[in-house]
């Protein structure tokens, strides 16, 4: 039952690591972007554009109008700073303005964060925690280096030990990064359990874990694994 499922997760290795770089450009962006999309199997929603800026305020922006997410160059040398692990960096920024181009109505930033007009503190947990999810489920180590990703963003952009109008402070910022931190190490869990109780046979089991990830991570691929146990569920309810 898993082929499909494991075709998604092979297909997503390979674009992740295909030729790891330590100097991100547009392209290798722009294939961070269109792994993340497909991932999430939502195409009710347009994929954003993907442009870099020179600007220096926000590291990252959605402007739902345009349907554009806005990286800034400084951005990409915090990500650049990481080597290896840089398009784990840039994912993680990447993911969380899609799933706000999935979602939102109202322009975002990413350093802002809850403190931007109209922004709003539960909203902005929901795209760390699903732009987090999405970028393990592609195979970005993201999780690894969301704390120190935080630390670097705010020595590049000098707002350590600044209280500046519309910025989280850099503990708040880190203190939230550990929430969603735990938060995905717990979907990881149970998404690897769920796996497995299918592949025993425990389908209702594995369904049931698989409806919990929903209520955090809505993606397609989720709602397919939890019908097809269900499915399975069903076809073995009987002897016939």
């Amino acid at each position: 039952m898993h082929v499909l499922r494991l075709v998604s997760i092979i297909s997503c290795l390979l674009l992740a690591y295909e030729g790891v770089a330590s100097n991100l450009s547009p392209e290798s962006a722009q294939k961070i972007l269109d792994n993340l999309y497909n991932s999430f199997a939502d195409y009710r929603f347009d994929k954003p554009t993907l442009l870099f800026s020179n600007e220096d305020s926000m590291a990252a922006r959605y402007y739902p109008r345009r349907n554009l997410i806005l990286i800034e160059n400084k951005a990409i040398e915090v990500c650049n700073s990481f080597g290896e692990r840089s398009e784990s960096a840039l994912a993680f920024i990447v993911a969380h303005e899609l799933v706000h181009a999935k979602e939102s109505t109202i322009t975002t930033s990413y350093l802002a964060y809850d403190l931007a007009p109209s922004a709003e503190t539960k909203r902005e947990l929901q795209a760390d925690i699903q732009g987090l999810f999405n970028s393990y489920i592609c195979g970005y180590k993201s999780i690894e280096i969301l704390p120190d990703l935080i630390q670097r963003l705010y020595e590049a952009y000098d707002f350590i030990g600044k209280e500046l109008k519309g910025y989280p402070l850099i503990h708040d910022r880190k203190y939230t990064a550990q929430i969603v931190s735990k938060n995905v190490e717990d979907l990881i869990t149970i998404f690897e359990a769920a796996a497995y109780l299918s592949t025993i046979g425990k389908y209702e089991l594995s369904a049931i874990l698989y409806d919990h990830i929903r209520t955090y991570y809505p993606s397609r691929d989720i709602l397919n694994n939890m019908a097809t146990n269900l499915i399975l569920e069903a076809l073995n309810f009987t002897g016939e």
